[in-house]
């Protein structure tokens, strides 16, 4: 596994940049081929109903094609970058280099201010609001117009985060704008509103395409208060069209080596016939070859955190990275899932309504301790008697309830990682 590192982490001047898989079931897969000119050819292939393709599938990408899981356009413009913020930072070696950081990702906010929580999701139940009356209410409740903070979960594939958004719904009750909102029996393109499906409650809208951002953000999502997390995996697009000022997101994502979310990414792939990146030459692709091929990643994460999906990666790039880590995302790891979202839900404060405190400690744990949990205790029976039975949230209100719900979905997995443990002095 150490051995491989290299050729995962390699930085050379190819432009070849693969995103992921697809998601989506319908909507379309954008491949831009790059070339030395200044000319730049576009292809649209529309995807079917159970996400196959309506034409003949694509060939796997040659390293001269930059691939996109979504319509994003990650680019931003010349004037915001112009404007923001320059901070030198000190290299280990004692040389000073200065980056620039983007003044719209102010709209996320740093992990140095304390966490501005806006009235939650149980305060809303509490209303003994119906599916019906849903959108009135929400259109007169105070939280339209309060000032907090909305947690902005970025998707980092194949690192547990579909598990995440499970506990999310499941376990947590939580309203979600992510891809899923064009999945709303009769979508209304003029209006935001909540739907509910088998996996949750969804705002109707986009986050990985530019269109759907577009929509978002001309409907005001942030401001609206429909959501209780915003996912997406691109926090450029997001900071700069969704956040502002007045209603920032605080990010937060699940981190998973690298190595081992390649080869993730290799066995699901290969297997993956229903998926438009399906690629059939890695059936006879051994995981070195893969590794050495212009089908891998190149650099997914540093990419996405710098807003550079094509070029080479300088040092700057990397340190305008892990800067930006650093200062604005709260980060759990795959590999300690359990621990990672119950630290999620302690500082958001999903389950006892209470984020963790300017001291850093749960709110359940300060001096009011009794009378809080009383509180609690009182909102949970409320929330649990207003909400619907077919509802999460009915079934599992309490602290205890909800370790379980969340050990269970942790347990059922993630269906794309059942392949090969693959370790270090694995055969190939």
């Amino acid at each position: 596994k150490n051995s491989m590192q290299s050729l995962f982490d390699h930085n050379d001047d190819d432009d070849a940049f693969f995103a992921g898989p697809v998601k989506k079931k319908t909507g379309e897969l954008t491949m831009t081929e790059e070339g030395n000119d200044e000319s730049t050819k576009k292809k649209k292939i529309k995807l079917g109903k159970a996400g196959t393709l309506t034409k003949k599938s694509p060939p796997p990408p040659p390293s001269s094609f930059l691939l996109q899981n979504t319509k994003l356009k990650t680019k931003p413009k010349l004037a915001e970058l112009v404007q923001g913020e320059t901070t030198t930072i000190k290299t280990k070696d004692g040389k000073s280099i200065e980056i620039i950081i983007p003044s719209y990702m102010s709209h996320l906010s740093d992990l140095t201010t304390p966490y501005q929580k806006r009235p939650s999701l149980q305060k809303r139940i509490i209303q003994n609001i119906t599916s019906s009356e849903e959108k009135e209410v929400w259109d007169t409740m105070t939280v339209r117009n309060s000032k907090g903070e909305i947690p902005y979960f970025w998707d980092v594939h194949f690192s547990g985060e579909s598990v995440a958004e499970q506990v999310f719904s499941s376990c947590h009750g939580l309203v979600q704008a992510a891809e899923h909102g064009l999945l709303q029996p009769n979508y209304n393109d003029e209006d935001l509103e909540v739907f509910q499906t088998e996996n949750g409650k969804f705002v109707n809208v986009d986050t990985a395409t530019d269109e759907g951002l577009k929509r978002a953000s001309k409907l005001n999502l942030a401001k609206s208060g429909l959501a209780d997390i915003i996912t997406s995996s691109s926090p450029h697009p997001i900071a700069n069209q969704i956040f502002t000022p007045n209603n920032p997101g605080r990010m937060f994502t699940i981190l998973r080596h690298p190595v081992d979310r390649a080869v993730t990414m290799y066995y699901y792939l290969k297997t993956a016939t229903w998926d438009p990146l399906y690629n059939p030459k890695l059936i006879t692709m051994s995981l070195v070859d893969y590794a050495k091929s212009s089908s891998i990643e190149n650099n997914w994460l540093t990419r996405f955190l710098v807003n550079k999906p094509g070029g080479a990666l300088t040092k700057k790039d990397l340190i305008l990275a892990k800067e930006l880590l650093k200062r604005k995302c709260l980060v759990g790891l795959y590999d300690d899932m359990e621990v990672s979202l119950a630290k999620f839900d302690r500082y958001f404060g999903w389950t006892d309504g209470n984020s963790i405190d300017q001291d850093g400690k749960d709110g359940d744990e300060n001096d009011s301790n009794d009378k809080d949990e009383e509180t609690n205790k009182e909102r949970r029976t409320a929330a649990k008697a207003a909400a619907p039975p077919s509802s999460s949230l009915a079934k599992t209100t309490t602290k205890t309830e909800i370790q379980k719900c969340r050990k269970k979905v942790i347990n059922t997995g993630d269906y794309r990682h059942n392949h090969p443990n693959v370790k270090e002095g694995s055969k190939e």
